[in-house]
């Protein structure tokens, strides 16, 4: 299995609704979204938490108004997306890949967002702090939990967190042992980001069961090239 990285984002600038139609056009079924909180409590679909390297405007996120926000565009002339809009616009056709910063605001609202827009069935949440990840869980027991280790610590305590099912790791960590070790706990075992055929090979030789990639048509071909 796949997701699409930030969209198609390697033809497309990255989550735009260009990105997100390319990657499900594709043959996509998993989008991911990064999240930035606005001064006024809005949570968009961004990467970076600073717009200047999509709008080429420096400012934090976190200091602006909605109304600043709406007025940025991206190299294609497009809006900062708010989760909201992602929801309204692809409903439950697709499944969502959303991270979460370790910021309580931001939980605090993703939770509210998903329970209103009826959305728990379809989003996978990433997250990198535990704590957050336990407010997650009581919140939505049934969504899957990525966790987003980024040392060899990090996946030590994600393998032994009841709370996580999938532990996702920098490319690289592939290798057949990381495999074992992730898979003799019962978890799922990803990693990012491929977008190349010597890596996805090589993941799915050390028994990768997730990988994202920023390019949706390799990941498809590949992935399908796989199936029994």
């Amino acid at each position: 299995m796949y997701y699409s990285h930030r969209g198609d984002s390697i033809d497309h600038v990255e989550h735009t609704w260009s990105s997100y139609d390319a990657a499900i056009r594709k043959g996509s079924g998993n989008i991911e979204q990064d999240l930035a909180l606005s001064k006024d409590g809005t949570l968009y679909v961004s990467h970076d938490e600073n717009a200047l390297r999509i709008t080429g405007v420096n400012q934090e996120y976190r200091n602006m108004t909605d109304r600043q926000i709406q007025t940025l565009r991206t190299a294609n002339g497009e809006q900062i997306h708010s989760l909201e809009d992602v929801f309204g616009r692809y409903g439950k056709t697709v499944h969502y890949i959303v991270e979460v910063r370790p910021v309580q605001e931001e939980v605090v609202k993703f939770i509210e967002i998903v329970k209103t827009c009826g959305m728990e069935e379809n989003i996978t949440v990433q997250c990198k702090d535990t704590a957050l990840i336990r407010e997650l869980r009581n919140a939505f027991p049934r969504m899957p939990v990525l966790y987003l280790a980024m040392d060899l610590n990090d996946v030590q305590l994600g393998l032994t967190d009841p709370d996580i099912d999938i532990v996702s790791v920098n490319r690289k960590w592939i290798s057949p042992e990381m495999g074992e070790w992730i898979h003799s706990y019962r978890k799922l075992y990803s990693v990012w980001t491929l977008d190349t055929e010597e890596e996805i090979r090589r993941a799915q030789a050390a028994g990768v069961d997730i990988f994202f990639s920023d390019d949706t048509a390799l990941a498809q071909r590949m992935t399908r090239r796989d199936a029994p």
